[in-house]
């Protein structure tokens, strides 16, 4: 396996699943070989989002156990997508299991990128995540308890040597409680990789059991999360989304500034 990149966050809530869903959708529909991987076995979301909640066999618990190998496993979807859910009804079996094995398991296969949507929080969960993977996403909102777990979580990986790869910060709106996100990247000292406005049609596409990005491409979050793909792949953003993104500070500071005037 060539690029393991965790998508993780301090705080639940904030939108990893919905991010690693997305990603993963986007790089296989460019073409890449692709897999994703819900690692969060105690609350699983991801294959809820992805319209597969439960498989017979090759959850990620089966493969933790070894019950069943990685490589046989992947559930391909119609955009070439690789896929591991984890169960949201558990065996006998399962209830033991953790992610303690998830390095060894990963290492078995040969998917060139492979997200894990991961569990929150800074814990003995998030050491297994920093041995398994090579790099980091980490996603936060731009409150400040969303904000300030991440501060930790970055804490945590630095001490274990891990790559961060960039900050994600999502569900912007530019209400004046909000973090700027210039503030954000000093709390947090990463760099920005991208930033998601909120979006209404994103709870409608998990409930369409669809990625934003098939259920509404051309939704600004969609554009936010291919940028943020691009980025991931050290590709130049596509030229209509370039301007947006360098400007996005200051659409949301104008908004904080209207709100601010009015309230």
């Amino acid at each position: 396996m060539k690029n393991k990149i965790a998508i993780m966050s301090g705080k639940g809530g904030v939108g990893k699943t919905t991010l690693t869903s997305n990603l993963g959708t986007i790089l296989a529909m460019q073409g890449s070989d692709v897999g994703i991987i819900d690692a969060n076995i105690g609350v699983p979301n991801l294959g809820l989002h992805m319209g597969m909640p439960l498989v017979s066999q090759g959850c990620t618990r089966d493969i933790l156990l070894e019950v069943s190998s990685l490589k046989k496993s992947w559930v391909v979807n119609e955009d070439g997508l690789k896929i591991i859910v984890a169960n949201i009804i558990k065996k006998p079996s399962h209830h033991s299991v953790t992610l303690s094995n998830l390095s060894r398991v990963l290492s078995t296969d040969q998917t060139n990128y492979v997200l894990i949507d991961s569990p929150p929080g800074a814990n003995q969960d998030t050491i297994n995540i920093f041995n398994a993977c090579d790099e980091l996403v980490i996603v936060t909102t731009p409150e400040l308890p969303a904000v300030t777990a991440s501060v930790d979580l970055i804490e945590q990986a630095r001490i274990h040597n891990k790559k961060i790869m960039g900050l994600v910060i999502n569900r912007v709106t530019g209400k004046p409680w909000e973090l700027e996100p210039s503030e954000i990247a000093r709390r947090c000292n990463v760099n920005i990789l991208g930033i998601i406005p909120e979006n209404s049609l994103i709870p409608e596409s998990i409930a369409m059991r669809l990625p934003l990005v098939k259920y509404a491409p051309k939704s600004n979050a969609s554009n936010a999360m291919r940028d943020i793909a691009a980025l991931m792949q050290n590709k130049p953003l596509p030229k209509s989304n370039a301007r947006s993104f360098t400007i996005l500070n200051s659409i949301v500071a104008f908004f904080k500034k209207l709100f601010e005037n009015h309230f």
